[in-house]
């Protein structure tokens, strides 16, 4: 489970201010940051999300009532097969990479959260002086779903979906899918200028199947590929290229009819 510091991620978020004359009635933020949690255990806490929006209230709107949404963008990273069960069942060259990088996620405390916090909110009041009005009030909407037996095989009789919704906010479009796409998957589809709008991928809506891939990163097996399966109660991926090609000619196709 160690992370994959060649992966490419996500560093940039998305704002959308919705005002009236001088006030602004509600803000979406697009990131694909995954909310934190408090070292404290003896206080309540707000996470990520909720420090952002009482910031925004009161530094940034000036009261109360404005509306908050946060919308999860592409936040999967792939990690190959490097580390297995134990010793017993790693290659020589997977045990001395395991010695010699060991955990690389660090410690995260108290001191270190709240700096971190501080330093998002700042550059969120920055992105917010610099935000330009938008006068392109289209809006538009389409969405596909899937049966998942398409894609894998799962117990029990329920009929589960994968869906792709995409929706045109002005100057932004809203690509969502019922998995947690990787920053790669994302970054495919941006390479396309749909509409002339600027792209944000959001995951985990619906039925969350579990990570999607790029076809690319199918090729390096890992968790993210296909270890996730039975943690999602999915007996079978019948393909995971299959599926990646699948969904993201579902992006395309949906972006263009926006």
């Amino acid at each position: 489970m160690l992370p994959n510091p060649t992966e490419v991620s996500s560093t940039t978020a998305e704002v959308l201010l919705f005002s009236e004359n001088d006030k602004i009635l509600a803000t979406l933020l697009v990131g694909a940051c995954h909310p934190v949690t408090t070292m404290e255990s003896s206080a309540l806490s707000a996470d990520y999300v909720g420090a952002i929006r009482e910031f925004c209230r009161e530094k940034i709107a000036h009261h109360d009532s404005m509306t908050f949404v946060f919308l999860q963008g592409a936040s999967g990273e792939v990690r190959p097969n490097v580390v297995s069960k134990g010793p017993s069942t790693l290659k020589p060259r997977d045990i001395l990479f395991s010695a010699l990088i060991g955990q690389t996620f660090g410690k995260f405390d108290s001191n270190s959260l709240e700096g971190w916090l501080v330093r998002r909110c700042n550059e969120f009041q920055d992105a917010v002086a610099q935000a330009v009005p938008c006068a392109d009030t289209n809006f538009s909407i389409a969405r596909v779903v899937f049966p998942l037996e398409e894609f894998f095989e799962y117990p029990g009789p329920q009929k589960r979906f994968v869906s792709v919704h995409a929706v045109r906010l002005g100057a932004l479009t809203l690509l969502g899918i019922s998995a947690e796409p990787t920053w790669e998957f994302a970054r495919a589809l941006d390479d396309h200028n749909f509409s002339g709008a600027r792209l944000s991928v959001v995951g985990c809506i619906d039925d969350t199947w579990g990570y999607l891939a790029s076809r690319n990163q199918c090729k390096l097996g890992g968790y993210e590929v296909g270890g996730y399966l039975k943690f999602f109660s999915l007996a079978k991926n019948r393909t995971s290229s299959n599926t990646s090609t699948k969904i993201e000619a579902a992006c395309r196709a949906l972006l263009s009819e926006l």
